[in-house]
């Protein structure tokens, strides 16, 4: 057993045998900490003589620090910290039946422990520093720690650690926990403003016979008792529909919905949504509600209108939410931003403005998936102001109501290129509802994995009659991040999904966006020549030309390990086209030996959104007349004469890149990797 573990136990035991149950049920509070500022002290001489014991509290022991017949410590409760004082001739331990002034001091000399939970009662005074403290008059021991919390004055730093112990980073993290009280303050802000406006909150199922109510893959589970497949829900909507055509005219719901695809840090697989839908309104009434509702969270929450949040272009943005909200049109932005007429341009201009954007899978996915992509690419990042995007192509909205120009009475909200809320004026007909629902099963069948398939159940409760009404869907997490300005939406949910920590394994990685600008490569090696020139058992370094770079460029999509194999075949490749009378980077052994070096390599490591970038890169180092070795996915397979031949077969534009590594002049390094941030 682990020794501090062991000792705590003995502790626990030792309590045990005083007649202290170590692990209480109930104490009562008087008060929180963040209270106690507005009570009255009493002088310390008076304390002691009179106690009123008219304050009671409860929480951690976060330190403790003894002074001769005194003792300090401070107490963590849901609001905050306050100092507690214990004194030998005044502080008892309820529950210890010893008279003796000593036997208390030393239970809680000896027998307590940081991250201990205790109720205690007492009376305020000023310390002569003028800190408010509660003397302590009674100590009701409530609860053991029997593991150590994180070291106090820098709490939980590690990533990975904080999202699987999200426990500890909220008792050590002061932002974290305020963070997530913002989250818990949003959501009853919500109720809030819906009731108000007569809305009835609703809950609708998650396990349903096939997905509906947006573009996503699923995922799929199987209901034993009824011996049946079904899907997890990746959207609220055809329920909520189906209540507002059974009778509730306005009606909310703030649950959980899953997407089996890709995570990122503005994609989570699990994630909360908040959809409502109102009954003989339209998208007019949807815009000013949507508007409202943004004023009066930002307002209500964190007591401003004007909040600096993280754009999607990684930079900080002051926003002010009082203002009116901005419209812009998509076909418009489209035209602006990308030079795309979207009712003009045929599927194989698109298509090709598509590749040269780096979309992947572009013969997979249909039309108005590859515009709503380029418009991603391009425009979507320049809207930092709160701005209404309306008139989408309608193929991308089957449950929103055509306008009959290839556009879908519909709007997103975007702030800082974050897409914020999706409203629609909602399709009623149930014959263009299932022409709609047709040409997205045919996306679907020619290989579009996100496209809707026909929906018999919600199709038949349309033919029975849904009344004019608007809806809109608002992604609490995403919310959340935005308006406290953070980079991943794991950062925002209690405990994200991840792997099973088996220990010992490979970590999980955990994608993050730089803060600041893109291209965060040092403009000049000093630093880096500085700690190469240092010896290291009896290896010499010798260095490359000071106007040379190595840089290794990986693909973010390809797991780990097999991004380490290919880092090390290309370090090699290029190590061995540089032999020592070339200057490259090599180390001397004790013995005069020469050697390239590989596994010693000072890389700079960029990270890629696919493989695509990484192909127009090994172009556009060609061009320069800069080195490069690239790792395709073909050659992870084998390197034999025979595997080699087949893969010279395969066509560039078919070829998976799982790295690339670039060598030479720092100028023109830095110019091909200005666009990729470090690897995270």
């Amino acid at each position: 057993m682990n020794p501090l573990l062991a000792e705590r136990f003995s502790k626990v035991e030792r309590i045990q045998s005083l007649g202290i149950e170590p692990y209480a049920t109930k104490f009562s509070q008087t008060h929180k900490s963040d209270a106690l500022s507005d009570l009255p002290t009493i002088d310390w001489e008076d304390i002691q003589k009179d106690p009123k014991r008219e304050v009671a509290l409860a929480g951690r022991l976060m330190t403790f620090r003894e002074h001769g017949r005194l003792s300090f410590g401070n107490l963590q409760d849901e609001k905050g910290v306050i100092q507690l004082c214990f004194l030998r001739e005044f502080t008892t331990v309820s529950g210890l039946s010893s008279d003796d002034p000593k036997e208390h001091e030393r239970f809680w000399k000896k027998l307590l422990d940081l991250g201990d939970f205790l109720g205690v009662r007492g009376d305020l005074f000023l310390t002569k520093h003028g800190q408010l403290t509660l003397l302590v008059k009674e100590l009701h021991f409530l609860s053991k720690s029997l593991l150590p919390l994180p070291e106090k004055f820098h709490g939980l730093a590690n990533t990975e650690q904080c999202y699987r112990e999200r426990n500890l980073d909220l008792v050590s993290n002061a932002e974290t926990k305020d963070r997530f009280l913002k989250r818990s303050e949003m959501v009853w802000e919500i109720r809030q403003f819906f009731q108000k406006k007569s809305f009835h909150e609703v809950q609708t199922r998650t396990l349903q016979p096939q997905a509906g109510g947006a573009m996503a893959q699923v995922f799929n589970t199987h209901h034993h008792a009824l011996d049946h497949d079904f899907v997890l829900n990746i959207a609220l909507e055809l329920d909520l529909k189906r209540i507002v055509g059974g009778g509730f005219e306005r009606i909310f719901e703030i649950g959980k919905c899953f997407r089996n695809e890709g995570s990122d840090p503005s994609h989570l697989q699990e994630f909360t949504m908040l959809e409502w839908y109102a009954a003989y309104q339209d998208l007019e009434t949807n815009k000013q509600w949507t508007e409202e509702l943004l004023h009066h969270l930002v307002e209500k929450v964190f007591g401003t209108t004007i909040l600096k949040i993280l754009g999607q272009d990684d930079e900080i943005h002051e926003i002010d939410f009082s203002e009116k909200f901005a419209e812009a049109r998509f076909p418009d932005l489209l035209q602006e931003y990308a030079n795309v007429d979207m009712f003009t341009i045929s599927d194989e201009n698109l298509q090709q403005k598509a590749q040269e954007l780096g979309i992947e899978e572009v013969s997979r996915k249909g039309r108005a998936t590859l515009l709503d992509d380029i418009y991603k690419k391009t425009a979507r990042l320049h809207i930092i102001a709160p701005t209404f995007v309306f008139d989408y192509p309608e193929e991308l909205k089957p449950l929103a109501r055509p306008r009959g120009d290839g556009t879908a009475e519909c709007f997103q909200l975007l702030i800082g290129g974050w897409e914020v809320v999706n409203s629609y004026g909602e399709l009623i007909d149930p014959a263009v509802q299932r022409k709609l629902f047709e040409s997205q099963s045919a996306a679907k069948a020619a290989g579009d994995a996100e496209a809707m398939e026909i929906d018999e159940d919600f199709l038949k409760a349309m033919e029975h009659g849904f009344p004019p009404m608007t809806g809109s869907g608002i992604g609490i997490d995403r919310l959340i991040a935005l308006l406290t300005a953070q980079e991943n939406l794991r950062d925002v949910v209690f405990f994200p999904t991840m792997k099973p920590d088996q220990g010992g394994g490979p970590k999980e990685e955990f994608p993050q966006k730089s803060k600041g600008k893109e291209n965060p490569l040092p403009q000049n090696n000093e630093k880096i020549e500085n700690l190469l020139s240092l010896k290291n058992n009896e290896e010499k370094i010798i260095l490359p030309d000071t106007a040379r770079k190595f840089v290794a460029v990986l693909n973010k999509k390809i797991e780990i390990p097999k991004l380490m194999n290919a880092l090390g075949h290309m370090a090699a490749g290029i190590s061995g086209a540089h032999p020592a009378d070339k200057n490259f980077l090599q180390y001397q052994d004790a013995d005069e030996g020469i050697h390239p070096n590989i596994s010693h390599f000072p890389f700079i490591i960029l990270r890629a959104d696919n493989g695509n970038k990484i192909r127009t890169l090994r172009k556009q180092a060609q061009e320069l007349g800069v080195e490069c070795v690239d790792f395709t996915e073909s050659m992870s397979i084998g390197t034999s004469a025979e595997q080699l031949e087949k893969t010279a077969e395969i066509l560039e534009q078919d070829l998976e890149y799982f790295g690339m590594c670039l060598f030479g002049e720092t100028e023109k390094i830095n110019t091909l990797t200005k666009k990729f941030s470090l690897w995270r």
